[in-house]
């Protein structure tokens, strides 16, 4: 798995403005996600490998352990640069980390909604993501509600379309994903891999970027999900846990939102169309091409300029 840069940068939680109001109709985008009784954690039965020996910002896998939930509201998407950028515009969202030129590090993904609407909103705080939420009238999921959507329900599988290694059904850098192993620079447009979709039709539960959860752990929050920069499948698992500080800002790192069903929820943007993303796709792979091309490689390992 590669390193990254984490930046800590303090964030202080203000007030924001109320949700704009919303329709009775029912949310667009927003997938209901029955509940049951799953085993949570990795239940070696089909989990090839447990995270027993935390590392690496993982947290602790085990025990597994039966968890009951009720249905749930979650969104269809991860969060997206487009649908950030109206909480923004909104007045209820602050901006997420932002740098230029050499001061970047080597792996940032410009929070650009009109050149990047479809890609995952990352560097933001776990406060961020929740004053996000809170604005939508939407909450972060719990770790147990994510892992649920990921196992596909009573499904229990170990990535969200089966227990088959990932390959090409994400966003990722492992054997097999469309970018080549160790090749992906940078995350793709959200739904581009509809083949790992849940049952319950939720995308990008494996792959993509990590997702913070509700779930407080000691000092830190929980986030699930495997990310574009991860190489190994354990990553990708449903099972697997990251801890990171509530002020951690990450390019490996987003959101989405979960509610209670029935709930008058904000639905800021439609999901993009086919074509739409396809477009972007292509943008990012030339972005990837220019990007290695001022790659410094020293014996394999990246090297990486510190952020401002």
């Amino acid at each position: 798995m590669r390193h990254f840069l984490i930046l800590l940068l303090g964030c202080s939680s203000s007030s924001s403005p109320s949700a704009p109001p919303a329709t009775d109709a029912g949310p667009s985008n927003v997938l209901m996600v029955a509940g049951g009784t799953f085993t949570m954690g990795c239940n070696k039965a089909i989990d090839a490998q447990c995270n027993e020996n935390p590392s690496d910002n993982g947290g602790d896998e085990e025990p597994a352990h039966a968890v009951t939930l009720k249905g749930f509201w979650l969104d269809e998407d991860e969060t997206t640069q487009q649908a950030y950028a109206q909480c923004i515009s909104a007045g209820a969202c602050s901006a997420p980390f932002a740098c230029s030129g050499g001061n970047c590090p080597q792996f940032y993904t410009a929070f650009d909604p009109q050149a990047n609407p479809s890609v995952p909103v990352s560097w933001i705080t776990w406060e961020q993501a929740v004053a996000y939420c809170t604005w939508r009238g939407m909450r972060l999921p719990t770790e147990a509600e994510w892992e649920w959507a990921a196992r596909g329900g009573e499904r229990g599988t170990r990535y969200p379309w089966g227990n088959e290694a990932p390959r090409d059904r994400a966003c990722w850098d492992g054997d097999g994903n469309p970018a080549g192993r160790g090749d992906r620079e940078g995350t793709c447009p959200v739904a581009s891999f509809p083949r790992g979709d849940a049952p319950s039709g939720v995308s990008d539960l494996a792959g993509g970027v990590r997702e913070w959860t509700a779930t407080a752990d000691g000092g830190t929050h929980v986030v699930r999900g495997g990310s574009w920069g991860d190489t190994e499948p354990t990553f990708l698992a449903s099972s697997f846990r990251g801890m990171n500080g509530a002020d951690d800002r990450l390019e490996l790192t987003g959101f989405r939102c979960a509610a209670a069903p029935g709930s008058p929820v904000v639905d800021p943007v439609a999901r993009a169309s086919e074509r739409q993303r396809a477009r972007e796709r292509a943008a990012a792979e030339r972005a990837e091409r220019r990007r290695k091309q001022g790659k410094i490689d020293l014996d394999g390992v990246k090297i990486y300029r510190d952020p401002p």
